[in-house]
């Protein structure tokens, strides 16, 4: 069993007001819960680099990384890597991180604990799916980001990464 639910989505503030829509904010926070066979993993991160990260996982494997969490403490868009045109997150070593791994039509999760579950991709890309498309409601439902304040870098790199999540979740 896989599942991976986002509640409580909101913009770090100190007002209501603030957490509820900040249009100088890029980084979506939530109470996020992942279910990976009888594992229940659960941390209040960045629901947005998480969806990415997820994204990612689709097409690609993910070890464990002390970087890279798939549930981070926070996920600030910074810059494009050239090589890979992937936005760059940079984010603290804080969160719940577990492995993915594609073997052929399946994939493989394994937490930092050892629990494992294979599933289909099929049905991983549904869950994965649904999670991203509620984290993209959120930002639909919100004022739109106004980050010219930071300059042409990231302007550039919070565009780059909704080319890239739009990219990765029409593939």
């Amino acid at each position: 069993m896989f599942s991976i639910v986002a509640e409580n989505l909101h913009w770090l503030g100190d007002t209501d007001a603030e957490r509820a829509d900040s249009p100088g904010d890029t980084c979506l926070h939530g109470d996020v819960t992942a279910i990976i066979g009888g594992e229940t993993l659960f941390y209040e991160c960045s629901a947005s680099a998480t969806a990415l990260f997820l994204l990612r996982s689709l097409y690609e494997d993910h070890d464990f990384n002390e970087w890279d969490k798939i549930l981070p403490c926070c996920g600030m868009i910074d810059f494009v890597n050239e090589e890979t045109g992937y936005v760059v997150l940079i984010n603290c070593c804080n969160g719940k991180d577990w492995t993915v791994f594609h073997k052929g039509d399946f994939i493989e999760l394994t937490t930092e604990s050892g629990v494992k579950e294979m599933l289909h991709i099929n049905d991983y890309k549904r869950v994965v799916f649904d999670f991203v498309d509620k984290i993209e409601a959120f930002y639909k439902n919100c004022n739109e980001k106004n980050i010219s304040e930071f300059g042409d870098a990231a302007q550039n790199a919070y565009r780059s990464f909704w080319n890239e999540w739009h990219m990765l979740r029409n593939k």
